[in-house]
Formats: C-alpha cells, structure tokens, sequence
C-alpha cells in the first residue's frame, strides 16, 4: 500500500500536472533564497520522483583521469578564448567589475575557489544542463527543433542568473557558456566533465589576475584611479576576510543611541567618537583608508546609524 502511495507521488512530481509544475517552480524558486538551494532541491525531486541519476547526466565516466584532464583543459581553454578573443570583441570590460576586489587577494582565494567549484561546478551545471534538460526534454520531445530550443531556453535562463550580481558583461559570458556547454550535454547526456570544465573555467579567470590587472584598474576611468586606494581595496577585502566573527558584526558591534535627531544637516556630523572607535579598531585588523569619516559613513550606509533629518519619511522613528 505505501509503495503503490509511492508510486503515483514518484509519478505526479515527473508529470506535468498541478504537483508536478509546483515542483519545478519551487526549485526554480530556490535560487531567489540560496544560490545552492535549486540544485538540492532538484536533487530532492529526483529521488522522490525517481527519475534515474542517468537521466539528469550522472553517467560513471569510462575513465575518471581522462574526464578530469579533458574537463581541466576544455575549462581553461575555453576561458582564455573568452577572456582573450570574444569578451573583447562584445565590449566587456578584461575583469568584470563585480570581481574587482579578487585581483591580488589571495587570501579571497581558499573561499572562492571553494565557490566555484560547489556552486558554479557542480550545483549550476546539475541544475541548468542536467535538471533542466531533464524537465524540458521531457516536455518538448527529443526532436533536433525542441532539443535546439532547449539549449537556448536554458542558455537565456542561466544567462540572466548572472545579471544580478555581474551586470551585463557577466551575462553575457554565461549566455554564451551556456550554449557551448548546453550544445556538448545535448550531444553527450554526461555531466561530469562540464562540471570540471566549469570549475576550471571560473578557477582559470581568477588564476589569471596579476599585476597588470591593477594597471589595468588605474586606466580605468570608471573609478578612482589611484594605486595606493586600488591596493588598499584589494588588501581591505583580504582582511574583510579574516576579521573574527564577521566583518558586519564588528561594524554593528559599534551601533549605540543617539540622544535627538538632526534637524538640518548642520547637525549631521562627519564623524563620531563611535567611528573614531570603529576605524581604530579596523586599522588594527590591517584595514587602510578607514579614517573615522570613511567608518562614519560606512555606519550611516549600513543603517548602524540613522542620521536621516527629523522631518524625514526614512527616519526610523518617524516610520513606526
């Protein structure tokens, strides 16, 4: 009795009925809450519904050594095609903006590797090749049409993933993964190697920041070009890294009352004692241009402090 329960549950989560379409929208919906999360879900409805590993590309390669080593280099490969030859020619900038602050800081690299490699590697591939063509193959067919479609579709979704977070040039690059990545899992149905190729890819573009990377940023006229504030960024984001409990909690950990609210920005001040405080207390963590102005406006931007005038729709107390 409970098996034949089983049974049409596993049936109703691969159909596309009521159950089955909630399914696919709440795992698409995980990713709007932990980038992770649509892929472990993905991995939830296949066990529930089961649906074979196979089918969403967990084929045991015939050799691991040659998977790894064609994955490695087909990933590095590629990503110096990319950065060398066709991110140049759409325009985009040689290191997306988004990653500036990962030229030169080692210390980024133990988390973002990691990153790469579990979230980019094997969550993304498992949810937009493996997952996806899964649901959408059996929905469209296996046709050469439905199967170009699907290649696409996936290619424009995992594009937009990267909008957010690495603005257009980011998408731009993913869109375009997507399709050699997407073409090769069509032709394939084996995920392993486009998960180590893409590991690799990502892991390849940040291997590559040097020294001219940071002359690259002084000739960039969308910042302040200044060596010393560019070093300083980067050797601020490596001590970010490394401050016990959390950068955030330090900056909160200097949150106090204020006694009135400013009337005019007169009464707005440029520092604190409290950011006085918090900058000495950031130097010591080996953090640089931190003055106390800098750390006051790090609280007033964080909302530490709420220095909104009396009469203003945003102060707290005037919302409540």
């Amino acid at each position: 009795m409970v098996d034949a329960e089983q049974d049409r549950l596993a049936a109703k989560l691969r159909g596309f009925g009521p159950l089955g379409i909630l399914s696919i929208l709440v795992i698409l919906a995980g990713n709007f809450v932990l980038p992770p999360l649509s892929t472990i879900l993905a991995l939830v409805w296949a066990h529930e519904s089961r649906t074979p590993w196979s089918e969403l590309g967990f084929v045991r390669p015939r050799n691991w050594m040659l998977t790894i080593t064609i994955g490695i280099v087909f990933g590095v490969t590629f990503k110096l095609v990319m950065k060398t030859i066709v991110m140049p020619l759409l325009g985009a900038p040689a290191i997306n903006p988004t990653y500036h602050f990962l030229v030169g800081n080692t210390a980024a690299l133990p988390g973002i590797i990691f990153v790469m490699i579990v979230v980019a590697g094997l969550a993304e591939e498992t949810l937009f090749r493996g997952y996806m063509f899964e649901r959408l193959g059996k929905l469209l067919g296996s046709s050469a049409v439905a199967t170009t479609f699907i290649v696409v579709l996936t290619s424009v979704i995992f594009g937009s993933e990267h909008l957010k977070d690495q603005g257009l040039a980011g998408a731009e690059q993913a869109t375009i993964v997507g399709l050699v990545y997407g073409t090769i899992y069509a032709k394939t149905r084996q995920i392993w190697m486009l998960m180590i190729a893409h590991a690799a890819f990502d892991i390849a573009a940040v291997a590559g920041f040097g020294p001219g990377d940071v002359a690259r940023l002084l000739a960039d006229s969308g910042i302040v070009r200044n060596r010393a504030k560019i070093e300083a960024s980067i050797q601020n984001a490596r001590a970010a890294l490394l401050v016990p409990g959390g950068l955030a909690a330090l900056v909160w950990s200097y949150a106090g009352t204020q006694d009135k609210a400013p009337v005019t920005l007169a009464d707005v001040p440029a520092w604190t004692p409290a950011s006085k405080a918090l900058a000495a207390e950031l130097k010591r963590h080996g953090f640089t241009f931190t003055g106390p102005v800098t750390a006051y406006a790090a609280m007033q931007a964080s909302g530490v402090v709420d220095d909104h005038l009396q009469a203003c729709s945003f102060r707290r107390s005037a919302a409540s």
